[in-house]
């Protein structure tokens, strides 16, 4: 088994804001060739609630977990 990847890094603004642009724009930097169908015109939504979902929609409104 291999040890999970941290990273870490400084930014200017809260926790509270950095979390929150981090998990709204995460269809801005989560790489296509990493999603279920790899299409680039997908919508990546993090749903930020305990048992919320991570899923990407296609623009005919499929979601795919």
């Amino acid at each position: 088994m291999t040890d999970p990847l941290r990273m870490s890094f400084d930014v200017a603004c809260s926790a509270d804001q950095a979390f929150t642009v981090w998990t709204t724009g995460i269809g801005t930097w989560w790489p296509h060739d990493h999603t279920v169908t790899g299409r680039d015109d997908l919508t990546v939504v993090l749903q930020c609630q305990v048992g919320g979902r991570i899923y990407e929609r296609t623009p005919e409104g499929v979601e795919h977990d």
